[in-house]
């Protein structure tokens, strides 16, 4: 009983006082760009971008959306780059034209979008079927 009285002891219940930066951090929100729309490979691509600077495509993986991402990684990468999220098409925001979906298809639609948004060269970063859907760009 005493060793909890003396642990417990210096313990307070005032929270930290959050950063600049961890306040606009906790104040970024997806809905902070609205969705745009590129005419790519018969389909219409829903997109979004923030920040500025150098391009960075963000691909998603099988199923989610490009509201998926943290928003505080989505944030703290637009601190140095032009991001830009989507939806693979049949998800989410895009629409899709009935043909079988492919990874090829899919690095299509990505190549499509970037060359929509006159961009000539990007990072890519995928997480799952995303990084594959990158590896085949």
């Amino acid at each position: 009983m005493f060793l909890l009285f003396v642990t417990g002891s210096g313990c307070t219940e005032a929270q930290p006082k959050a950063s600049t930066q961890q306040s606009t951090a906790l104040n970024f929100s997806f809905d902070s760009s609205p969705v745009r729309y590129a005419s790519v490979n018969g389909v219409e691509l829903g997109y979004r971008e923030f920040g500025s600077g150098e391009p960075l495509l963000l691909i998603m993986g099988f199923g989610g959306t490009m509201d998926t991402w943290n928003e505080t990684f989505v944030w703290a990468l637009a601190q140095e780059y032009r991001v830009i999220t989507f939806d693979n098409r049949g998800i989410g925001y895009s629409s899709n034209s009935g043909e079988n979906y492919s990874l090829e298809l899919f690095a299509s639609d990505a190549a499509g979008l970037l060359e929509a948004l006159k961009i000539q060269e990007t990072s890519v970063f995928g997480t799952a079927m995303g990084a594959s859907i990158a590896q085949e760009l």
